[in-house]
């Protein structure tokens, strides 16, 4: 799990880049890029922050959500985000490998 956050946090520049118009999101993942820590927490409320870009979330589904704290942090949010999130969101959520 460290190995993988830590592969998170050197990549969220990428994520930074993509969402810099998204200024909410922005707000929430610059001060833990800076401060060179983002935990679990922090992904959930970067993915709090990226309910409604489905375009972006998809994007770095494949890079940063395949651990299992994450993926069912995820199952939480499809039951309550069901009517912002579009209906492929639940095939991928059952679709990640949870196991790396």
């Amino acid at each position: 799990m460290t190995k993988q956050l830590d592969k998170m946090a050197s990549d969220f520049s990428l994520a930074y880049a993509l969402c810099s118009s998204a200024r909410r999101t922005c707000c929430i993942i610059g001060p833990a890029l800076r401060l060179g820590s983002f935990d679990l927490e922090n992904m959930q409320m970067f993915i709090e922050g990226l309910k409604d870009n489905w375009n972006l979330l998809n994007q770095l589904s494949t890079r940063y959500l395949k651990t299992q704290e994450i993926t069912n942090y995820l199952l939480q949010v499809k039951s309550t985000a069901k009517d912002s999130l579009p209906e492929n969101f639940y095939n991928w959520i059952y679709e990640t490998d949870s196991t790396d």
